[in-house]
């Protein structure tokens, strides 16, 4: 699945938003944000899809992307070459998120509730101070 501009058609493949594009792409499923997209007009997007692979375009830097707001309430899910303003990953509560994988991201602000990120060193982050109960991760 892709996310594309507005300017360019639809089809089974290519959506204009997130929202949509992480249900169409299944199971295991990969999603491809690419130039020029727009980001979700309502945001956070909330990731619920166990095991969902969201990359931007691996042929730009990830400057070149839609900069979004993600919260993570899944297990193994993979994020490479975005641009996050946040991304919050896990709950306060029951653990509902494991086997997480950030790469190749800018990242704003990281909210992680659980111990199970993988945050890879080439990932570009500012944590911010993290609230009680929080736990909060950055890696240059």
């Amino acid at each position: 699945m892709f996310v594309v501009p507005v300017s360019q058609q639809a089809d089974g493949t290519h959506l204009h938003s997130l929202v949509d594009a992480l249900p169409a792409a299944g199971p295991s499923g990969v999603v491809t944000i690419e130039p020029g997209a727009s980001p979700d007009l309502i945001q956070p997007v909330t990731v619920t899809q166990e095991f969902i692979t969201i990359q931007g375009d691996l042929n730009v830097p990830p400057t070149a992307l839609p900069s979004y707001q993600l919260v993570i309430h899944a297990g193994n899910v993979k994020l490479t070459n975005l641009v996050l303003s946040s991304v919050e990953v896990g709950t306060s509560g029951p653990l509902k998120s494991a086997f997480n994988n950030v790469s190749k991201c800018v990242i704003t602000t990281l909210t992680a509730f659980d111990a199970s990120l993988d945050l890879l060193a080439e990932t570009s982050s500012t944590a911010a101070p993290a609230s009680p109960g929080t736990a909060r991760r950055a890696a240059m």
